[in-house]
């Protein structure tokens, strides 16, 4: 193999690892998340430093929702089908957004635990798929 080729392909290697270990992350805190929302909610939220009282029904259900995308997200990247990266960067962009406004109507550190855990994620995958360009 040329050097050349061979760099290239190393680079290649190299970025596919960084994008499957990112979405290992999304999917690890989304079922570890989701999961610990949907057994015990309110530990899960005394967890996130939430100084608020929330209903039992509602975390549940968004713990729902969320175990089961970092279900689909994690055979997404077992498969290293990348195809969605960039809509999960979209998509966990406009959550941090989201999060930010719920921090300032409440000024529950909830949505600080919370923001930090997707913006590391999220700084990490706009890297990686900056990388790829």
């Amino acid at each position: 193999m040329r050097p050349r080729l061979l760099e290239t392909r190393l680079l290649r290697d190299a970025n596919s690892l960084m994008k499957r270990l990112t979405m290992i992350y999304l999917s690890a805190y989304l079922l570890i998340g989701g999961l610990g929302l949907v057994t015990a909610p309110s530990l899960a939220l005394r967890l996130l430093l939430s100084n608020r009282s929330y209903d039992d029904v509602m975390p549940r259900v968004a713990g729902a929702f969320m175990a089961a995308l970092g279900g689909m997200i994690l055979q997404f990247a077992r498969a290293g089908d990348f195809r969605y990266y960039t809509s999960t960067i979209a998509a966990r962009s406009f959550i941090v957004v989201v999060f930010g406004a719920l921090l300032f109507k409440t000024g529950d550190p909830l949505f600080i635990v919370l923001s930090t855990i997707v913006l590391v994620g999220l700084l990490a995958s706009v890297y990686a798929a900056t990388r790829s360009l």
